[in-house]
């Protein structure tokens, strides 16, 4: 394998004109494999074939899982083919790559020449320590020719969550002559979405679209597929059928900074790219890989994260060990830590690795959780799980609109309230209810507004239920706005 700088000039001469072309090699990208595996020894425009179950690795694409005897066949000229093999010939076509009898995974699909120089090479690794199960699979075209031209060094790692990286070693300075695609499609007639400049536009969601492409026609000038050397391109499930782009391997929710927000509900992921910036007290996971998610409550209750169901996923035992953790704000006063949990019996039947916090919170309260690994473990899948249980309901025995409490609803209710929000008075007693005149559930001046038209200006009375209720009224928020 060749993994050193070097330069070669070439000189090509078509009829009376002459084009100048130089090779760069060994600018590797960030995420690169540099274990290539054995060699497949392909011929001009020729494949190899083999299945899923020969590597132990399954694959998510588009709508199907690729996996067991589900076909792989690798090509010579730059791409690989899922369900079957695509034998067309030779450089890339959009119109080839939607509609092929099967779906194309193209990291540079152009007229290689592997008896020119360089091999075709494929292995699969155990990332996450499961044995039997692969976690990830590369594909690597070490420094095979372009057809009469230079090598091209090119890698497509697939990871078992769905999410494909290219990354770009090794390619010619000065264009190529023929066409060249990067991207896939699930082929079979799907939409064709255009062409889309990769370095231009990333980073970008592209919805449920599930074909990606970057196109190149032959004799082209300044914009050619060299824009992509020593860079990765990072295709990351949407969950929405398409994948979100980007340079980098780094999920979005790497740093606290940037959680993301959680609502009710199960939500899968994968450590993949995760680096650490936070700690917390238990499952010693301070060096540990973390993602940050934030919920936002927005009446009193009780807020429930759990991992049920990630250890056991693939099998018993055979998930990431993972740790969750809350905090009152990134970088707060940590409310809950917890490695291993006994409430995710049924779903952990083995050891019990899964993870579960509980925190009480009130309306307008954000808490924020580190998602992170047992001791620094490299982590893999998850399985994400979010509920919040509302506050019991006890009875309110005031008046709406009494916000004094004194039996009555006059003006000294609404100089109360005025009081309460701009003077640091008392709050509205017995419960916040009887601040809130506008049923708005917010104790605000709207509400002495409101209270100020019913005694004074023909205004509507206080909104039902008045007095006395058991409808949380006494859970309602009592603060300023």
């Amino acid at each position: 394998m060749l993994r050193c700088w070097w330069v070669a000039i070439v000189l090509l001469v078509a009829g009376s004109g002459a084009s100048l072309h130089a090779q760069v090699c060994g600018v590797t990208p960030p995420v690169w494999e540099p274990t290539f595996g054995a060699p497949l020894g392909l011929g001009d425009d020729s494949v190899n074939n083999s299945t899923f179950a020969d590597w132990s690795f399954s694959f998510p694409f588009a709508t199907t899982m690729y996996t067991g005897t589900s076909a792989l066949s690798v090509s010579a000229n730059g791409f690989f083919s899922m369900g079957g093999a695509n034998l067309d010939c030779c450089s890339g076509s959009p119109l080839t790559l939607v509609n092929g009898p099967f779906a194309r995974i193209a990291v540079f699909w152009t007229d290689l020449f592997p008896p020119g120089g360089g091999d075709v090479h494929i292995e699969a690794f155990d990332d996450y320590g499961l044995g039997a199960i692969n976690d990830r699979l590369v594909v690597t075209w070490d420094t095979v020719e372009i057809f009469t031209l230079g090598p091209v060094t090119a890698q497509a790692q697939l990871f078992s969550d769905g999410t494909i990286v290219f990354g770009y070693d090794c390619l010619d300075l000065g264009g190529f002559s023929g066409n060249t695609l990067i991207g896939f499609s699930p082929a079979a007639g799907a939409v064709d979405p255009g062409s889309t400049d990769f370095t231009a536009s990333v980073p970008f969601d592209s919805g449920n679209e599930s074909t990606i492409y970057e196109f190149w026609p032959g004799l082209f000038g300044t914009d050619t597929p060299v824009d992509t050397l020593g860079m990765n391109l990072v295709f990351r499930p949407n969950g929405l059928g398409g994948y979100f782009v980007s340079d980098t391997l780094a999920p979005e929710n790497d740093d606290c900074s940037n959680r993301v927000a959680l609502s009710e509900g199960i939500i899968f992921g994968t450590f993949i790219g995760a680096t650490n910036d936070g700690t917390s007290s238990c499952g010693s996971s301070g060096a540990s890989p973390d993602l940050w998610y934030s919920y936002v409550a927005t009446a009193a209750g009780t807020l429930d994260v759990s991992t049920c169901g990630t250890h056991d996923g693939a099998g018993v035992d055979t998930g990431v060990d993972t740790v969750l953790a809350a905090f009152d704000a990134c970088g707060g006063f940590e409310l809950d830590c917890n490695d291993d949990t006994g409430v995710c019996l049924g779903h952990d039947s083995g050891s019990l690795r899964d993870s579960a916090i509980t925190v009480s919170v009130q309306p307008g309260d954000e808490i924020v959780i580190r998602l992170t690994t047992f001791g620094g473990e490299s982590g893999g899948q998850f399985q994400l799980n979010t509920t919040f249980t509302p506050a019991p309901c006890s009875t309110c025995e005031g008046l709406r609109g009494d916000a004094n409490n004194d039996g009555g609803i006059d003006i000294s209710d609404a100089i109360y309230l005025l009081e309460f929000l701009f003077a640091s008075g008392t709050g509205p007693q017995p419960c916040a209810a009887t601040g809130d005149p506008n049923g708005d559930t917010l104790v605000d001046i709207g509400d002495a507004i409101y209270l100020l038209d019913f005694l004074f200006s023909l205004g509507m009375p206080p909104v039902s239920p008045g007095y006395p209720t058991a409808d949380c009224l006494d859970l309602l928020p009592s603060k300023k706005k």
